[in-house]
């Protein structure tokens, strides 16, 4: 019997070193994974792709998780892809701002890998919800 492949997941990290442990473990869980170093090339990838899920920075440079989210809630192909913000920021104001560029979904860096296995099945039952 041939297992099925779970989703597609985008992460968009300019740190190499967390891009490699997320998808190393990510893909130990089954998940399909896409890398991106920065917020262009994260679009690029997501209209590329298509993933079922977006794993963001907020901290990068040349453009930040929240002008990335501005895009990409501009972007009627890709407005839908559910996100989880990934940041070390984890002030009441970063959290309401995240909401609000909807966004809800937020995990403050340092976390363990079992808060993002949790963290990315709740979105992904979201979106599979009707």
């Amino acid at each position: 019997m041939e297992e099925k492949v779970k989703e597609k997941i985008l992460i968009v990290d300019d740190e190499p070193d967390i891009v490699k442990l997320l998808s190393d473990f990510l893909t130990g869980l089954g998940y399909q994974v896409v890398a991106a170093y920065n917020g262009r090339e994260g679009l690029e990838k997501a209209r590329q792709d298509r993933p079922d899920l977006i794993l963001l920075d907020y901290v990068m440079p040349e453009m930040d998780g929240y002008a990335f989210l501005d895009e990409l809630r501009h972007d009627p192909q890709l407005l839908t892809i559910p996100t989880i913000m990934i940041t070390v920021r984890d002030s009441y104001v970063d959290q309401i701002y995240a909401a609000v560029h909807a966004t809800p979904d937020y995990l403050t860096k340092p976390f363990t890998l079992k808060q993002l296995q949790e963290t990315v099945e709740k979105v992904l039952n979201r979106r599979r919800s009707p």
